[in-house]
């Protein structure tokens, strides 16, 4: 029996290592406009835990600065839909400027509401709802931007944002695999 997630684990990996160490040369850099930049997203996110799974999309809307060449902070919100559970964050990132090409890695941490898995059967469902207690609000995830784009300096476009973390509390129990499927920026 072979292990269906090893193509996911390795294309996530390859991501987060073309994100994390561009080459840069001087004829490639391209000039940016400091300030600070605003963005929206679609997104979709995944809830896995021992005994169950929750997906659901949303929206996220971002304000993100420069701290120095390298690296940005980045804060938002995001609204899942269906139910409606909010979600604020915190990013600190490193980013590269190749030409038009502006990947971005780094660490997010966030608040949030549980996800509901639901009654399900009633087989798990006392230990389902005991994790979700468990869980607590705040988490923790890598993020990697590796599809993002800069155009006339000011305008943004970020494809497949990917997020994967957990819940601080019981690190592990509960994971999270959120990916904004598409992102627009403007710098201010």
């Amino acid at each position: 029996m072979g292990n269906s997630n090893i193509p996911v684990v390795l294309v996530l990996s390859i991501e987060i290592i073309l994100s994390a160490f561009p080459i840069r040369t001087g004829a490639q850099q391209a000039e940016h406009r400091p300030g600070i930049e605003i963005s929206a997203s679609g997104c979709g996110i995944l809830y896995q835990s021992s005994f169950a799974t929750d997906n659901f999309l949303g929206v996220e809307f971002a304000v993100r600065n420069k701290w120095g060449n390298f690296a940005c902070w980045q804060a938002g919100a995001r609204v899942w839909l269906d139910p409606v559970l909010p979600e604020l964050f915190g990013r600190i990132l490193f980013t590269e400027h190749i030409g038009a090409w502006t990947p971005a890695a780094g660490i997010e941490v966030g608040a949030t509401g549980s996800p509901d898995f639901g009654d399900g059967s009633q087989l798990l469902r006392e230990t389902r709802q005991a994790m979700l207690r468990d869980a607590g609000p705040l988490y923790l995830s890598s993020y990697v931007a590796p599809l993002s784009f800069t155009f006339k300096h000011d305008w943004g476009l970020r494809i497949a944002e990917i997020n994967f973390g957990s819940h601080l509390k019981n690190l592990g129990r509960t994971l999270r695999l959120s990916i904004s499927i598409i992102t627009i920026s403007k710098t201010m």
